[in-house]
């Protein structure tokens, strides 16, 4: 009987589950309560029970199969055969980038065809690189959880360089990320927003902590009921808006969507929650389920008309054209998001992906990006919503987080639950139809409220649309090409118009069938 050579075995294992959980170390403050990393076969993304009950927000996948898709899910696939010639090497630093952003939202599942060994080679190099151990420690790790996990020859050289490189450039076990230390980094002058501006914006003159929770309401004349006038909120027509965003790193601009517009794009929204999900506005029965996320990033509605309704209002486009001096704009095409009222239902209260930063400040420290935000809902301290630490996009706070995180290698940059900074943010309050603005350098993220708002009005928690523009000229003529493809697909990209969900942080969806497919008008087409 011939003896089979050992690279040509084909080995699998029983195992009861569809998947197996890895385990990875210590929760990291930027990951979700009770996220854990999962390794299995290709038949695992067809057990969609199996996958709701682990809360496997975010599925890897590694192989040249089809893999079905599921509501509420992320999916990113590498076209790879499981051949030991295959250049592994060069996909892990974008996995790394992808459990990582997947464990801030829930579990994550990585798989290949049987489970054995591309997708076990991958989950040991995520383990290598987050624990900071060997090659051979990471594969005992790994098959600690799934003992049928056996990476090809080829494959086993490409772990250990990967595992050896990863020790090298410093991965510890508390968890931080790892990656190119910028050398010789000089900062150059920081691109001006207020062109006209002269004045400078207000200041807080009191600074209202509520519950003993870090979230600051700047206040400046009482009070937190709608209309309320901070210091950090301004006419669009104030030349004095400007400068804040600069100086501050964030302002909020009051009443750029109409009432009119705000019930327009929130029914444009309810319509496509409906055709897609079922769940009918103002009947909270019909909410329940797993069609939004704890997190209630609805990434698959980039491209719905709800969205595309606020990115075409007028004083959108007006409040970005001030920013960057410049009238050709390309607009993002991120996602849209939604809390459902844990008054009403305490398991529907949200998780939030805490504070971070979505351009890495010391591999990008120029201005690349003004991120915003539409509330179509009243933010107060009751729903939460977006808070932002003042100041943190300035060459003071780059400096102070270099010390801390010298080892952030890419665009996503959690901040640790118990960085300083948590301590100086700001729960920006604002009214339906007010615009948010804020530096991509400047620290923020989301918060949950007191009590998720009034559950007798039937209404969601919060309910808000993304929306950024940066000038036509920084994108390249195949970014474009890749926005007008994506848009006429349904596909969601991220903050950022002229990288085209090219930075870590995208969530890759596509609008569902049953959503329909909106007709832009000729001044949206323009922002594509």
């Amino acid at each position: 009987m011939r003896k089979v050579p050992e690279a040509d075995k084909h080995y699998v294992a029983p195992f009861s589950a569809p998947f197996d959980p890895i385990e990875i170390g210590p929760s990291r403050c930027g990951d979700a309560p009770d996220a854990q990393l999962f390794v299995g076969a290709l038949g695992a993304t067809y057990e969609v029970e199996a996958l709701r009950s682990a809360n496997i927000q975010t599925v890897i996948s590694i192989t040249e199969a089809h893999v079905p898709h599921h509501a509420g899910i992320s999916y990113h696939q590498y076209h790879l055969p499981d051949v030991k010639e295959t250049d592994l090497l060069s996909i892990w630093p974008s996995v790394c980038e992808r459990v990582d952003e997947g464990l801030a939202l829930g579990s994550v599942l990585v798989h290949c065809n049987a489970g054995v060994s591309r997708s076990g080679s991958t989950v040991a190099a995520y383990v290598a690189k987050r624990l900071g151990l060997s090659c051979q420690d990471a594969l005992d790790s790994v098959r600690r959880g799934r003992s049928c996990i056996r990476p090809n020859e080829g494959f086993m050289g490409q772990l250990a360089k990967w595992a050896l490189s990863s020790q090298l450039s410093g991965s510890k076990p508390s968890g931080e990320v790892s990656g190119s230390k910028p050398s010789g980094e000089v900062d150059r002058p920081v691109a001006t927003v207020a062109h006209d501006a002269r004045l400078s914006g207000g200041r807080p003159t009191e600074a209202v902590l509520s519950g003993g929770s870090n979230r600051v309401a700047y206040d400046v004349e009482g009070g937190h009921e709608r209309g309320q006038r901070h210091s950090y909120c301004f006419d669009l027509a104030d030349p004095r808006w400007a400068q804040h965003l600069h100086d501050e790193g964030y302002c909020v601009l009051r009443g750029v969507a109409s009432q009119e517009d705000v019930e327009q794009a929130t029914a444009l929204l309810w319509r496509d929650m409906e055709a897609a999900h079922g769940a009918m506005r103002g009947r909270p029965e019909t909410w329940g389920g797993y069609w939004l996320s704890a997190t209630g990033i609805m990434a698959h509605l980039a491209q719905s008309a709800g969205a595309w309704y606020v990115r075409g209002l007028p004083g959108v486009k007006a409040a970005f054209e001030r920013v960057w001096a410049r009238a050709d704009l390309l607009v993002s095409m991120d996602a849209v998001l939604a809390w459902r009222p844990w008054r009403l239902e305490p398991s529907w209260k949200p998780r939030t992906e805490g504070l971070h930063i979505d351009q890495n400040p010391l591999l990008k420290p120029q201005l690349e990006c003004v991120q915003g935000m539409m509330p179509l809902m009243d933010v107060t301290e009751r729903s939460g919503g977006l808070q932002v630490v003042p100041r943190s996009h300035s060459e003071e706070a780059r400096v102070e987080l270099r010390g801390r995180y010298a080892g952030w290698g890419w665009d996503w940059c959690p901040l640790h639950c118990d960085d300083p900074m948590t301590a100086r943010a700001v729960l920006l309050l604002a009214s339906a139809g007010d615009l948010i603005l804020w530096d991509s350098r400047t620290v923020h993220g989301g918060v949950v409220g007191t009590d998720g708002g009034d559950g007798a009005q039937k209404e969601l928690a919060r309910l808000s649309v993304t929306v950024a523009m940066t000038p036509r000229e920084r994108a390249s003529e195949q970014v474009q090409s890749l926005r007008r493809a994506g848009f006429a697909a349904g596909e969601s990209f991220n903050h950022c118009p002229h990288e085209a969900g090219t930075s870590s942080g995208t969530i890759k969806r596509r609008l569902p069938r049953a959503c329909a497919r909106v007709e832009l008008s000729e001044a949206q087409r323009a922002l594509i």
